[in-house]
């Protein structure tokens, strides 16, 4: 009969019917499937939910009332220097608090004189803050009910000299930069060596710096390089 044979019509679509078949079964297995990252993702999460448990745990520690270690108390302010550095010197030996305070009062009254006359002399400023710290510190062995009036106007003049000698400072090295960068030597150590007696007190850093001025102008001015503005 015709289309009966195995090539005929018949046959080719049994084939195409199968071969269909096959190719939904396929699609519809890998729909069925999942994801191959979904593991990883899982993964993921979970270590993500442990980590939120953990910090909240730990957080729950560190609370007042909690049974966990109570948070370190911050450590305290220093302490602001009052002016009484270096009064180790200063002793009451047998002296009465009348005596003293007399002490304190002429101290005063010299480091008040060389405020008032700092222009004269190159040292007067630093003169006068020592007076007076002097005598802050002979004040400072009697109770300070007994101090005289005077003592309501140390802390003032005592700022004001500093002042001063900030000022002072900035003036000479401003002047010792300009002087150095024209290629004015004399001048320029003519500037740290009054910075020097300014500030008189070897130890101190601004009298420090003036001397480390004056050996880099030396350097120059036997034709050797100073190393920048401020030398090495």
């Amino acid at each position: 009969m015709p289309g009966a044979g195995p090539g005929g019509p018949r046959s080719a679509q049994t084939a195409s019917g199968v071969t269909s078949a096959k190719k939904k079964r396929k699609k519809g297995k890998s729909r069925k499937g999942p994801p191959s990252n979904l593991p990883m993702i899982r993964n993921i999460v979970l270590a993500g939910a442990g980590i939120v448990v953990l910090l909240s745990f730990a957080y729950a520690l560190t609370q007042p009332g909690s049974g966990g270690t109570e948070p370190e108390a911050p450590e305290p302010t220093p302490e602001v220097d009052d002016g009484l550095a270096g009064c180790a010197e200063i002793q009451r030996n047998s002296r009465t608090d009348q005596e003293i305070v007399a002490e304190g009062q002429r101290l005063f009254g010299i480091g008040s004189t060389y405020l008032r006359e700092y222009q004269i002399a190159d040292e007067n400023l630093w003169t006068s803050v020592d007076f007076m710290r002097k005598s802050k510190c002979e004040l400072a062995l009697v109770p300070p009910e007994k101090w005289p009036a005077f003592s309501s106007e140390m802390d003032r003049k005592m700022a004001e000299a500093e002042g001063l000698l900030d000022q002072e400072f900035r003036s000479l090295k401003l002047a010792y930069v300009q002087h150095k960068s024209a290629g004015d030597y004399d001048r320029a150590l003519e500037d740290m060596e009054r910075l020097q007696r300014v500030f008189p007190d070897r130890e101190d850093e601004r009298h420090q710096f003036a001397r480390k001025q004056k050996k880099v102008l030396s350097r120059l001015m036997s034709g050797k390089k100073g190393g920048g503005v401020f030398g090495n």
